[in-house]
């Protein structure tokens, strides 16, 4: 007498082997082929439904079920029900023996390794569900390709999941769950639509590593605003994407990521100590627009002497900061950037190119104590015509000129600059206009043409600035450069808006930059 259910079909199962077994076919007749034929048949559904009997399952708590799987007989039957479909579904529909799966590491293995189970289950919102909530079925789908893979290509597994702290937990610390997500737009887009998801993937080195080398998982993320604004307030999340050419290179051109990452102090932080952030930003106009527009970017950047070498490297950067008035008040404000911009023949172009950047640079102290202080700086603006025209209209920039020996000096080397020269009682007594019009006096240098008035004296020879009279000493030295810091008394550098003139006995030579009306 059978004790169960399951005793009685392997009574059963017993039986027909024996009566088929016992077949004698070298004399069966066609009534014992058809006989045979029938238990053969009987003896295959009877096998196969004791396979796909789930009914063992569902008094077993997730315990039970482990030790149960313990058993190799018992955990091959199981691995047969989880490649029925139809036992996978009566498994996924079943509350009771899904809690005990969820719960047990053998069972979890076993489904984990099984990709059509995995995603019959995965397109079961309660089955899921389950499986969501349980750190011991996460961590075994996790750890699966396989799995991951199921899991990854269904829209109801990816709501719920990226809805769990537990899920994500579980799979934000695993490369192999991370692989799979990253390789799905859908997966990720889930993922990127979700608080919950993205507070867990902001925080795993191990996420965001595989994230941020993903162009797939990039481009979804970039374009959700919640997604990025989420990873802007993570320093190591900020830090993985600007270590990434691949994560830039999609945030930069991003119209949505850029406006959200400028205005963060921690994403801007970490773009600034970014060398290859900060490389793919400067060949990218669209996104320098925004950064140049918004205070707290700009703001970092010009506090950064590594980013700022960058862009000063950069004509694309350098053209898109110079068009942007915020971004060249922050930088002419900045003695970090000015020193960087004044080394930089690419950057100051930039700026002298820009009437609007020229305005600002030459109004700007810091600016000009930097400019001053460079021979490429003053290189660049000495053989600048426009430049010249800002600089001269400039009394910030006409005391930071005339105190500096390399400004000076460069002006008078300028390839703008006229050089006249006269020899002693030349052109005595009278004054000579030298020139009509806007221009930048540069220097006087007189040739020891004493004239026995003595060393010194300077009641007889004078220069005149739109008619304004400052006389000059006279000086035994050859030559002597009235225009230098030292003399007394001295002819700074000036502009004129209408004649510069002179009353000279000695030898000497004039320097000056005609300026356009």
């Amino acid at each position: 007498m059978s004790k169960d259910l399951q005793d009685y079909r392997g009574q059963l199962l017993a039986r027909i082997k024996s009566q088929m077994l016992a077949a004698d076919f070298g004399n069966a007749g066609a009534s014992d082929l058809v006989m045979q034929s029938a238990l053969l048949k009987a003896y295959s559904f009877v096998g196969n439904l004791d396979a796909l009997d789930i009914d063992y399952l569902l008094d077993m708590t997730a315990a039970d079920l482990d030790n149960h799987l313990q058993d190799a007989a018992n955990s091959a039957r199981f691995g047969q029900l989880l490649m029925s479909t139809r036992a996978v579904k009566a498994l996924a529909a079943s509350a009771p023996i899904m809690a005990a799966i969820a719960g047990s590491a053998a069972a979890m293995a076993l489904l984990a390794a099984n990709g059509p189970a995995t995603a019959a289950i995965a397109d079961n919102a309660q089955a899921i569900g389950q499986l969501a909530l349980s750190a011991t079925a996460m961590k075994a789908l996790a750890g699966s390709a396989i799995a991951m893979s199921a899991v990854a290509a269904s829209s109801t597994a990816m709501a719920i999941v990226s809805a769990s702290t537990i899920a994500m937990t579980a799979l934000a610390a695993s490369t192999p769950a991370m692989n799979a997500l990253s390789a799905s737009a859908s997966a990720m887009f889930s993922i990127a639509s979700s608080a919950t998801a993205m507070a867990v993937v902001a925080a795993s080195a191990t996420a965001m590593a595989t994230v941020a080398g993903s162009s797939v998982a990039m481009t979804v993320l970039a374009s959700v605003a919640a997604a990025i604004a989420a990873l802007s307030a993570f320093p190591a999340a900020m830090t993985a994407i600007t270590s990434s050419t691949t994560a830039m290179g999609i945030l930069v051109s991003s119209p949505i990521a850029m406006p959200i990452l400028a205005v963060s102090t921690t994403a801007m932080a970490a773009l600034t100590a970014s060398t290859v952030a900060m490389t793919a930003l400067a060949s990218a106009s669209a996104g320098l627009a925004i950064v140049a527009a918004t205070p707290t970017a700009i703001g970092a950047i010009t506090a950064s002497a590594a980013a700022m070498n960058v862009l000063v490297a950069s004509s694309i950067a350098m053209a898109a900061l110079a068009a942007v008035s915020v971004a060249v008040t922050a930088m002419t404000a900045s003695a970090t950037a000015m020193t960087a911009i004044a080394a930089s023949t690419t950057a100051m172009n930039a700026l002298i190119a820009s009437p609007a950047a020229l305005s600002i640079l030459s109004a700007s102290t810091t600016a000009m104590a930097a400019v001053s202080a460079s021979t490429v700086a003053m290189a660049a603006v000495a053989a600048s015509s426009p430049a010249m025209v800002a600089l001269a209209a400039s009394a910030t920039a006409m005391n930071a000129l005339n105190a500096s020996d390399i400004a000076m000096n460069a002006l008078y080397a300028s390839p703008l600059t006229t050089k006249i020269s006269y020899n002693s009682t030349q052109i005595w007594s009278g004054v000579n206009t030298l020139r009509s019009g806007v221009t930048l006096f540069v220097r006087l240098t007189t040739k020891a043409g004493v004239a026995g008035w003595g060393e010194g004296n300077s009641v007889n020879e004078w220069m005149l600035f739109d008619g304004a009279q400052i006389n000059f000493a006279e000086r035994n030295a050859n030559p002597y450069n009235h225009t230098a810091m030292a003399s007394s008394p001295r002819l700074p550098m000036r502009r004129c808006a209408s004649t510069l003139q002179i009353r000279v006995y000695q030898a000497c030579e004039i320097a000056y930059i005609a300026l356009p009306a």
